[in-house]
């Protein structure tokens, strides 16, 4: 009897991680609020930053966890600098394993993904004219599941460092002002947190806007 071969193994991995993680999350994860992962976070800033970046790591093995609710636990417990490198570093670590997820996954994972997620078949056709800017901003948008989009890329076999630079700075925006928002949270009538929110909303409308237009001028 033959022993499975290492590059089946390495295919396998990805999704043995992401079923303990599924079963993880519906163990303990599930309706999981910004309180929940505050009580469980250690006091200890080291420790804590290491349980944030774990986060982000979970984060990665489901479409349910919304991202949000990190970006506005780390805001609320280290001082606004550290908690935006903090939460970079985490979303970094999250975006890579998505996509070696997908880069090591069955080679018609692609086409599995595009008829669960129809705007996925858009968004590969707009790829084909810039797939950096295209990356860009759809992470600006966030109209496809974070992570979807992640495997989705990995599984087209989109150069990891072309992917991981146009989703960390198209992320940017958006992770920049929900962390402000969570440094702030404490005081919700603060001009400070005002802004964040409008800024939030303002980020939001114009890179849907700028999506659209990137849709019109392949269509």
């Amino acid at each position: 009897m033959k022993k499975p071969s290492k590059q089946f193994l390495l295919k396998l991995l990805p999704a043995i991680v992401a079923f303990v993680g599924i079963i993880i999350f519906l163990s303990y994860g599930q309706n999981i609020t910004v309180d929940d992962i505050i009580s469980y976070t250690p006091e200890n800033k080291l420790m804590a930053s290491i349980f944030i970046l774990l986060m982000f790591f979970i984060k990665s093995l489901t479409v349910m966890f919304p991202v949000a609710i990190i970006y506005i636990v780390t805001g609320m417990i280290f001082p606004p600098f550290l908690a935006v490198l903090i939460n970079i570093i985490g979303i970094g670590i999250g975006f890579s394993y998505s996509h070696w997820v997908g880069h090591t996954s069955t080679s018609n994972l692609k086409d599995q993904l595009m008829i669960k997620y129809p705007k996925l078949t858009q968004l590969d056709s707009l790829m084909k004219n810039n797939e950096w800017f295209i990356t860009f901003i759809v992470r600006m948008v966030g109209i496809i599941p974070i992570d979807v989009v992640s495997i989705f890329m990995g599984s087209a076999g989109i150069s990891f460092t072309k992917y991981l630079t146009a989703s960390i700075l198209g992320t940017l925006p958006i992770l920049l002002t929900t962390t402000f928002i969570g440094s702030t949270i404490t005081d919700p009538t603060s001009p400070e947190f005002i802004l964040s929110l409008l800024l939030r909303v303002v980020i939001s409308a114009l890179s849907s806007l700028i999506y659209k237009k990137a849709i019109n001028k392949t269509g």
